[in-house]
């Protein structure tokens, strides 16, 4: 599901400027789905998704608490030295 919505990605920059707004996806979640991050350039910045997605997992099997998993991953995009 992840995309690059960068406008240094050139067919990005052309959508943008062709539509003058940003991308909706509507995607059906199943029991099979784990999870969904939701996340800002913030996160993709300094993490790859592999690599929230490894964060995320471990975290939730410690203490199965989503809440406490968004802040741990923000958290660590900020040790990443995200702004």
């Amino acid at each position: 599901m992840s995309q690059d919505h960068r406008p240094s990605y050139l067919p990005e920059r052309r959508r943008v400027e062709e539509l003058g707004g940003p991308d909706v996806q509507q995607v059906v979640l199943t029991e099979d789905d784990e999870f969904l991050i939701i996340g800002s350039d913030g996160i993709w910045d300094v993490m790859s998704s592999q690599y929230a997605v490894s964060l995320v997992r471990r975290v939730l099997r410690r203490h199965d608490d989503p809440k406490q998993c968004a802040q741990e991953l923000v958290m660590e995009a900020t040790r990443l030295h995200s702004f």
